[in-house]
């Protein structure tokens, strides 16, 4: 048995809709879905509301900033708590970002009760010095990449037990709550990233990368590296007017940049609004035999609209 939370935000409202439909149809021993949002976003998912939550947006700004990547570090410090904050979930939890849909049946806890990691190579096999596992180390001094992969596919199977143990870690380190630990060693000198800057700089801060790496530290036995086909960032036509038409490969977690449909396929892709549309993508991809596809907003509406979106949001909700 495993229930699932999705963080998500207003702009990713033709999408969360759409992932928990799909975790209920294709996630092996599902019980329950939840959103965690502002407000309520979709009728698919059980709804959580972010007041709950040990922080918020406002004090997140007050300690990196107000500008467009501060919800991106708001959601990561929800993707690193929700499995402990929300009431009442299973001891297994997949936290799943809420652009992505699966489209095969999924399975992420074994008969013998351990969880099973999909990896990338988000960050590359040989790259041991990235700000990702440099954050990893600040927050937990001896911890960093533990293998050739990454934990980054845009989704994580927790064990609660597991997550309290690296927030107890964490906080006995750092002498702090968990959520400001995390976002505090975001204002450290970084060596690996050419810009220090939260509002324009490379972001820092990565939840998959600490828990894959924790877990394959301290808890190499509750765990099995299980690799699957994932598409980490969709970049093919979508055929709805007022949405992106580039034709470029998309972005896979252990391929490379490829093609998920032949260019004569994709072409005739005609649609009346971006939900059909995503929702003929992930069946089709499905039955090619990809079991996960991630719609990244600034791939469906450019990344300068995707700034301003976030922006505004934050300009709106933080006083």
């Amino acid at each position: 048995m495993i229930d699932a939370v999705i963080p998500a935000h207003e702009k990713d409202v033709d999408t969360v809709g759409l992932c928990a439909e799909y975790i209920k149809k294709n996630v092996v021993g599902i019980r329950d879905v939840y959103v965690v949002s502002r407000n309520k976003l979709t009728d698919n998912a059980k709804w959580v509301s972010e007041d709950i939550f040990p922080f918020t947006l406002e004090e997140t700004s007050k300690i990196i900033g107000k500008h467009k990547r501060t919800c991106w570090y708001y959601a990561g410090l929800i993707q690193q708590t929700a499995a402990l904050v929300v009431p009442d979930l299973a001891e297994n939890v997949l936290v799943c970002d809420s652009d992505t849909i699966f489209a095969r049946p999924t399975k992420f806890i074994d008969d013998n009760g351990k969880v099973l990691f999909n990896v990338s190579y988000d960050v590359p096999a040989h790259v041991y010095d990235h700000p990702y596992f440099e954050y990893v180390e600040k927050l937990i001094p001896g911890l960093s990449k533990q293998s050739q992969y990454s934990g980054i596919v845009h989704h994580m199977p927790v064990k609660k037990s597991i997550l309290q143990s690296l927030h107890n870690k964490v906080e006995e380190l750092h002498g702090m709550p968990f959520w400001k630990a995390s976002l505090s060693v975001t204002l450290q000198d970084y060596k690996t990233v050419n810009k220090n800057c939260h509002a324009t700089g490379q972001g820092m801060m990565s939840t998959y990368d600490l828990y894959f790496n924790y877990v394959s530290k301290y808890f190499p036995d509750s765990m099995v590296v299980d690799p699957k086909k994932s598409v980490l960032a969709y970049k093919e036509k979508f055929g709805v007017p007022g949405f992106l038409e580039h034709n470029v490969p998309s972005r896979t977690n252990l391929y490379g940049n490829v093609k998920v449909f032949p260019d004569d396929e994709q072409n005739k892709f005609k649609f009346d609004n971006i939900r059909d549309s995503m929702r003929h993508i992930v069946n089709r991809a499905g039955e090619l035999g990809w079991h996960a596809i991630t719609f990244q907003d600034h791939t469906r509406v450019g990344a300068p609209e995707s700034a301003r979106i976030n922006d505004e949001y934050v300009q709106k909700y933080v006083l």
